[in-house]
């Protein structure tokens, strides 16, 4: 958990582990080499990253999810395949959505955002963590993630992510906020100095 006030730079932080910003000083090491002297696209193919605004785009769900594994639950000539939506379906059930899918009127491929399903500020927040979860990269990055969630349904988000027991989970989770986070979803905490 990476905590602090607003301005302390928890989301430069971010910036900097998903390498979309550089180090001014110091070192950032990964399993030991100075990440300036590695390609920055093996960096950045480290790191999936969950911010405070994800995007549900006007398309199926199905398609929603692919944007991270575009090969999941599509046959050789890109259509649609369900005998190979085991990988969608299981990002969903990690990320606590598998209840609201079966719900859905055509499961993976309702359509969701403009013209289709609403889809709630937590749904939303749980969608994007299955995207991060199927994109199989060793490191999550929470970026107020679960920001604009009530209390109890941000630690629901969070206890969901972190119960999975599959062997899919990412390595490291790196849960970056300014509100309190349940003490059993944390390993570490580093708390930010405020600015000045």
């Amino acid at each position: 958990l990476v905590t602090g006030p607003n301005g302390g730079g928890k989301s430069t932080l971010v910036a900097v582990l998903a390498r979309q910003l550089e180090i001014a000083q110091g070192q950032y090491l990964v399993d030991g080499v100075d990440v300036r002297r590695l390609p920055l696209e093996e960096v950045r193919g480290l790191a999936a990253v969950v911010d405070d605004e994800p995007h549900v785009f006007a398309t199926s769900l199905r398609e929603n999810l692919r944007l991270a594994l575009p090969a999941a639950g599509r046959d050789p000539a890109g259509e649609p395949a369900s005998g190979t939506d085991g990988l969608l379906v299981d990002a969903l059930r990690q990320a606590g959505l598998e209840a609201w899918l079966n719900g859905l009127p055509s499961g993976l491929d309702t359509r969701l955002g403009t013209g289709g399903r609403g889809v709630s500020g937590g749904e939303r927040a749980r969608l994007s963590i299955a995207r991060a979860v199927l994109s199989g990269r060793p490191v999550l990055l929470l970026d107020e993630a679960v920001a604009h969630l009530d209390h109890a349904t941000a630690d629901a988000v969070l206890g969901d992510l972190l119960r999975t027991d599959d062997g899919r989970l990412p390595q490291t989770i790196v849960i970056v906020s300014h509100a309190p986070v349940e003490g059993r979803h944390v390993d570490v905490v580093v708390e930010l100095a405020p600015p000045g």
